[in-house]
């Protein structure tokens, strides 16, 4: 039945297939530079804020928007194409059951090997894979959506609604639990996504420059909050207006990259892309026990921090992919878990 439910044609937006990828791939580095400040492993010889924790902090200005912008595009997109069905069955076997029965068993592992040092399971479920519970709670009201007929109603209204629902939930954040505050905050992301389907194919340049200069506005405003830290901390207004740039940044940033990779053309029979795409949902997934683990391993204090930082990514990347390898190369697990034979 698995394999008769991927076996259908599709026709696939291979340069969002590429910027969907490159994102879950950004995990890798995001997490390992985080090794430098406060996270699930923090470097007891290098906390300083170099060049990777600073790359690291821009890219959390539109990481996570992006990603749900995506998963809202993707999903309206399939079941369009495919149907409800399809678009369940697929987020099962595509996220469910890797998630399920590879990543546990990676959190088990490494925090054994570590003797429980690094890797806490319950921050692990609870902490970091926050995104999981989001996305299914996002699959839930879309499939609630669908049925009440109201998902092609998704307009740039509806957008802007949303919008405002995650701005006020700014002001009773610590009245909501995380997983629903976590929901509010990228619903409009996820709306976004599915409303933008309806012009993927009008991309006008028009609207690049005007996004560009309110993309550099922000991204300068914040700079100089960042600067004036000290004072953001004892001013409640200056700590709203971090909270709303925060907010908002993201959004003229995810619009460029969708239509600038949207308009990607000669992506096709390249192999390499080929393989990109269809690994990086499996870095993606279980590359979180990985990056503390090495992180672990390698440090120490006679090593280099930018050492110490790539040495951590590779070594991640590589044990990844040789697991992608042995799923994709596997009929018994390629079939269970829907890979492309590259």
């Amino acid at each position: 039945m698995i394999k008769k439910i991927f076996k259908m044609p599709t026709d696939r937006i291979l340069g969002l297939d590429l910027l969907r990828s490159l994102i879950m791939l950004l995990s890798v580095p995001y997490h390992t530079a985080l090794i430098f400040g406060s996270w699930v492993y923090s470097s007891p010889y290098h906390q300083e804020h170099n060049l990777m924790f600073y790359g690291a902090q821009f890219s959390h200005l539109f990481r996570m928007e992006l990603f749900f912008c995506l998963a809202g595009f993707f999903s309206i997109l399939v079941i369009k194409k495919k149907g409800v069905e399809y678009f369940i069955k697929s987020r099962i076997i595509k996220l469910i059951i890797p998630f399920f029965l590879i990543y546990i068993l990676f959190c088990f592992i490494f925090s054994m090997i570590d003797d429980y040092k690094v890797y806490n399971l319950y921050l692990a479920f609870f902490g970091h894979f926050w995104f999981i519970y989001t996305l299914l709670l996002l699959i839930v009201f879309t499939l609630i959506l669908d049925k009440l007929d109201l998902l092609s109603k998704v307009n740039f209204k509806v957008f802007l609604l949303t919008f405002l629902l995650s701005f006020l939930s700014i002001f009773i954040k610590k009245d909501l639990t995380s997983i629903f505050y976590e929901f509010i905050i990228y619903l409009p992301s996820y709306f976004l996504g599915i409303f933008l389907f309806s012009y993927k194919n009008n991309i006008k340049i028009k609207y690049f420059i005007p996004l560009i200069i309110i993309s550099v506005f922000l991204i300068s405003l914040k700079f100089l909050l960042k600067i004036n830290q000290n004072e953001i901390d004892t001013n409640n207004i200056s700590l709203i207006i971090n909270e709303i740039i925060n907010l908002i940044i993201s959004y003229p940033l995810i619009i460029l990259a969708f239509f600038i990779f949207r308009n990607l053309k000669n992506l096709k029979n390249n192999k390499f892309l080929k393989l990109m795409t269809e690994s990086s949902l499996y870095i993606y997934l279980f590359h979180h026990p990985l990056v503390p683990f090495f992180a672990y391993i390698f440090d120490s204090e006679g090593i280099n921090s930018y050492l110490l930082f790539f040495m951590t990514c590779g070594a991640t990347f590589v044990v990844c992919f040789l697991i992608f390898l042995f799923i994709e190369r596997n009929n018994t697990l390629r079939n269970l878990f829907a890979i492309r034979k590259i």
